[in-house]
């Protein structure tokens, strides 16, 4: 019986974001998260490339039959954007599906653009937490008044705006199989089998989504996670971008 199914994010620069399987999150297992604990949170049974059973998947990037999410009610409206991932896979699991992580293959998620992380993000972000709880783990008074205090603690503690500013970049390698394609600001033009010779000290790659494989992107950016990509729109109009979940990212005219 699969219930939801969902494969293995990976950031902008290409690096693996663990949230791509979970456990669920208990009141033990996120007041461990919370305390900088997380060896519980991620679901490490099942390896970053393999394909596995898997309690919770990551909203960005989740599946599943129609008949599966109207069994399991479908989505809970009191998240207002967080937690609603968490909901789903736990409410299959309570149905008696089976949750899959699909680890060979990958998707780019520019993970930390829906939000800047202020304190309404963190409000919401853990507020949601506190809504799963309530829902799903009946609590003593004393224990939802404990969880409640170290939410608190938690927003005031993370609540300092952290938003990076993201450096612009002073020159590309543009990645495209499109012989006539001239960009600006772009230093050379190579294929994705040339680009492992390119010098790109200083420089980013720019993906011409026209005319590559997101597979063949996909493939050199987790084998390279030390460099900055920029996905050039299939209209060649703007381009994209994200360094780290602490940045808003870019978009600019070409």
């Amino acid at each position: 019986k699969a219930g939801f199914l969902g494969t293995q994010l990976i950031d902008g620069t290409g690096k693996y974001l663990p949230e791509s399987k979970r456990h669920v999150p208990t009141p033990k297992v996120a007041r461990q998260k919370m305390l900088g604990n997380d060896s519980n949170y991620y679901f490490n049974e099942v390896g970053q490339n393999e394909r596995g059973k898997v309690e919770v998947l990551v909203g960005a990037f989740m599946f599943c039959k129609k008949d599966v999410y109207e069994d399991c009610g479908g989505f809970d409206e009191r998240y207002f954007m967080y937690g609603e991932d968490i909901d789903l896979s736990y409410t299959a699991l309570q149905k008696g599906y089976d949750n899959y992580y699909l680890g060979d293959q990958k998707v780019i998620h520019f993970k930390g653009e829906s939000t800047v992380k202020d304190k309404i993000y963190l409000k919401r972000f853990y507020g949601a937490m506190g809504l799963f709880y309530d829902k799903y783990f009946k609590q003593s008074i004393i224990v939802k008044k404990a969880i409640d205090l170290l939410i608190s603690s938690m927003i005031v503690m993370k609540g300092t705006k952290t938003t990076e500013t993201v450096q612009e970049e002073k020159e590309f390698i543009l990645v495209t199989e499109d012989a006539d394609l001239q960009i600006k600001n772009a230093e050379s033009t190579a294929s994705i089998e040339l680009l492992e010779s390119c010098n790109m000290l200083n420089k980013s790659v720019l993906w011409d989504l026209s005319s590559l494989k997101f597979e063949e992107m996909i493939n050199y950016m987790s084998k390279n996670t030390e460099g900055t990509y920029r996905f050039l729109n299939q209209n060649k109009t703007f381009y994209i971008g994200s360094d780290s979940s602490k940045s808003r990212g870019i978009m600019k005219i070409v």
